[in-house]
């Protein structure tokens, strides 16, 4: 009977855990179908804060675009716009909202994309270096 009782506390405790990382997320849906996911960190002053980029499929021409949220993405994503030289392996992305029909940017991305790691420095729309940010290569969708 004692057996029996610590099972049943066991698993109590598991299904309650499994009950909490599940509701805990929250679900992002992307404008367009994805090529790349990015999850890291944006250091922010004494705070971190968790960040997803997703890039969708291009032509390889040098162009990128995607979205990216904060944190659970319960606020919705931000869409972005840059550009990658593959030589340098630098890569700048621009944030955006649509203000009036037309594109207003709020802040860019711009470091080094190589090895599975994006690492560089965010900037407001003044150019103001920020805030420093680390991404790795997360997930690779197929088409």
């Amino acid at each position: 009977m004692k057996q029996f009782s610590k099972i049943l506390l066991i698993a109590f405790f598991m299904g309650g855990m499994m009950v909490t990382t599940t509701t805990s997320f929250a679900q992002v849906s992307w404008k367009k179908p994805l090529h790349f996911l990015y999850k890291g960190t944006m250091k922010i002053g004494q705070k971190t804060r968790s960040i997803t980029m997703g890039f969708y499929w291009d032509d390889n021409d040098g162009s990128v675009a995607g979205e990216y949220y904060y944190g659970s993405g319960k606020n919705g994503t931000i869409s972005f716009v840059g550009s990658y030289d593959h030589p340098t392996k630098k890569m700048t992305v621009n944030e955006y909202v649509i203000q009036n029909g037309s594109r207003k940017f709020t802040g860019s991305f711009s470091g080094l994309s190589a090895k599975g790691w994006y690492k560089g420095v965010w900037s407001n729309s003044n150019g103001v270096k920020m805030h420093s940010f680390a991404l790795k290569l997360a997930k690779v969708y197929k088409k």
